[in-house]
């Protein structure tokens, strides 16, 4: 059996050297690889990691097919166990067992590892770049027709239609792929200038003594100033992604146990807690609840604590 076990561990010797070679090309080329896929999602590039990760997976496949046909089968019964020699049996194959699953645990973390220094391109350096090639575009945009100047007032991700004020032609105003970025880096820019608001709510709904409400309340601030600075990037999704803000904060009451059918109190105190906000955001606190309805609480209540709002605002 020891010969057995000797012949085993070169093998897997072998297959981590295949491991570390794979490794070592692939993080040789990998921050190119990134930095080459112009795809704003990196479809390509995840793409290239997940084949990586496929030929490490393949690599303790391997390693799996020929212990379970060659070693899985030397484990004592129960029976045998009670034995001196089973005894001796067990303790071998346990120790094999251990190696191999250790073994196993270093080369899926030696695949992640191969990932781990890429520098991902942040958010706020993309729009950077947009808005500087913004800025060279908008002042050399001229009408087909007449030549005259025309005015590019903000930034479109999308082919437009811009009206020539001397001719009324309709010009079309094809974005370049930089500027057509924007629409997808918005959320995540976003998500990275709201960290604040992030790790508040966290703090709060990981605290013991925090009440529903407190968390319900910093879950919709959050997401409230993550919903303010996409507007303000792309104003021109703002009831889209209004939606996408509504249903953050419904999908909270969905997962997180806010049954307001059950318990209409607890709606009534979140309503009157969120009737405190700044002046400024009571109109979306107002639709956030049009959009929930009245759940536990009678119709005319709901319509009252809403004239509420409404009146104070």
């Amino acid at each position: 059996m020891e010969e057995l076990h000797i012949r085993f561990e070169n093998f897997l010797n072998k297959l981590t050297e295949r491991a570390n070679e794979l490794a070592k090309e692939t993080k040789s080329s990998v921050q190119d690889f990134y930095n080459d896929d112009i795809d704003p999602h990196k479809r390509s590039f995840f793409n290239f990691k997940m084949g990586i990760q496929g030929q490490f997976t393949s690599i303790i496949n391997k390693a799996q097919e020929v212990f379970d046909n060659q070693i899985q089968f030397h484990e004592p019964t129960i029976r045998e166990k009670q034995t001196p020699e089973g005894n001796i049996k067990e303790k071998w194959f346990r120790k094999i067992h251990d190696e191999f699953e250790n073994w196993k645990d270093q080369i899926r973390n030696l695949s992640e590892d191969t990932f781990k220094d890429v520098k991902e391109k942040s958010p706020e350096i993309t729009l950077q770049e947009i808005i500087d090639e913004y800025n060279q575009i908008k002042d050399n945009f001229h009408c087909t027709q007449c030549g005259g100047k025309l005015d590019i007032n903000e930034i479109y991700f999308i082919a437009t239609y811009i009206p020539c004020p001397y001719c009324q032609t309709q010009n079309t105003f094809v974005p370049s792929t930089k500027m057509r970025e924007l629409e997808f880096i918005a959320k995540d820019l976003a998500e990275e200038r709201t960290k604040k608001e992030e790790k508040r709510y966290e703090k709060i709904a990981n605290k013991n003594t925090s009440t529903p409400e407190e968390i319900f309340a910093a879950y919709f601030r959050w997401r409230l100033a993550v919903w303010k600075v996409v507007k303000n990037i792309v104003p021109v999704l703002e009831q889209a992604n209004k939606k996408v803000f509504f249903r953050e904060v419904h999908d909270l009451m969905t997962y997180d146990g806010y049954n307001f059918y059950e318990n209409p109190d607890l709606y009534r105190n979140i309503i009157q807690l969120l009737m405190q906000t700044e002046p400024e955001n009571q109109k979306i606190v107002i639709e956030l609840f049009e959009y929930i309805g009245e759940r536990g609480i009678p119709q005319e209540e709901f319509k009252n604590l809403i004239s509420n709002i409404e009146r104070d605002s």
